[in-house]
């Protein structure tokens, strides 16, 4: 069962920007994620998936560096990363 944590969190996100980088080599993720934040206001999230195994620590310090935020991410079972990002700016 879920929490209700976890009901609202799924309702925020629901909306999010879906934006695929999967297969994509770095820099990809990284240039895709800019666009794909750009595209969204200030407060909306981008749900990124990536599979670069760089994209892991590239994506993170793209955010932390141009000021958006990272709500979530993780790894599935195929080994696909996926990102919540929130802009921030």
């Amino acid at each position: 069962m879920e929490t209700r944590e976890q009901v609202e969190e799924e309702k925020e996100f629901a909306n999010a920007l879906e934006i695929s980088a999967v297969g994509q080599a770095c820099p990809g993720p990284v240039v895709t994620a800019f666009k794909a934040v750009k595209q969204v206001k200030v407060g909306e999230v981008v749900h990124l998936t990536a599979s670069d195994p760089g994209c892991e620590r590239d994506i993170p310090a793209w955010a932390k560096m141009s000021g958006q935020e990272i709500i979530r991410s993780w790894k599935d079972e195929n080994g696909i990363f996926h990102f919540l990002i929130k802009r921030a700016k």
